[in-house]
């Protein structure tokens, strides 16, 4: 069949019917830094997922760093999720996702959160997008004891939140890709409680193969009302090669 199709409101084309493995997207990579002083290792892994549809995307992500250091407590942080989106007219498009955060700096066992919300995208064309999102979110923590004073773990703390949250994609800008994210979390619960959350990435396509490439990223973590024990603030600056 023929269609009619303003040429201002086509964001990219892109066969969905050639089977599922010709539309899932996988990328992988790896960090590694090693010093002679006080034994120093870091190791550093991001994996990410995607599948988008005629009518929805699913997207999941793995990352993960361990470090470890000679008279230093060892440092063990890892993040993870999967969020769907089903796409709307006018570039409405309803979401969920389901995330963790396990983090000894932040003294987290386990960070659970449950987005259920509304987006849309104020940008969208075939070289970036810029969203924005808002709705609820259940948030459940559970957290570490201190091993070294043999005391117990802080009470788990389960609470309900507001998230709004913005979000800017680049892509198809040469050899340079750059994703950034910023969520806030005003408690519902929990009376002068809030997080934020905020995430910048950017890879650049080896000039070889454009399947490889080198990344840089920072995320950040902050919660007003940290246990005790734990720091207010959490951040990762991580380098890598992957593909």
């Amino acid at each position: 069949d023929s269609i009619g199709v303003n040429h201002t409101d086509i964001v990219y084309l892109d066969d969905l019917d050639m089977g599922f493995w010709s539309q899932l997207s996988f990328s992988i990579d790896l960090g590694f830094e090693m010093t002679r002083s006080n034994n120093f290792r870091k190791f550093t892994t991001t994996t990410r997922l995607g599948y988008p549809a005629k009518r929805w995307a699913l997207d999941a992500y793995y990352r993960t760093l361990f470090s470890r250091q000679d008279e230093t407590d060892d440092i063990d942080r890892s993040e993870g999720g999967i969020g769907y989106r089903y796409f709307l007219p006018k570039d409405w498009y309803p979401l969920v996702s389901l995330d963790f955060l396990a983090s000894t700096e932040l003294n987290l066992d386990l960070r659970t959160t449950a987005k259920l919300g509304i987006g849309k995208y104020i940008i969208h064309t075939n070289k970036s997008y810029w969203g924005l999102a808002v709705g609820g979110n259940f948030n459940n923590e559970n957290y570490f004891a201190d091993t070294i004073l043999f005391d117990s773990a802080a009470p788990d703390r389960r609470s309900m939140e507001v998230f709004l949250s913005t979000e800017y994609n680049m892509f198809n800008m040469g050899d340079l890709d750059l994703l950034s994210g910023l969520t806030a979390y005003p408690s519902l619960t929990e009376s002068g409680r809030w997080r934020v959350d905020f995430k910048i990435e950017t890879r650049y396509e080896m000039w070889f193969d454009d399947d490889f490439y080198i990344k840089l990223s920072y995320s950040l973590n902050y919660d007003s009302q940290p246990p005790e024990g734990a720091t207010d603030l959490d951040y990762v600056l991580q380098t890598g090669f992957g593909w």
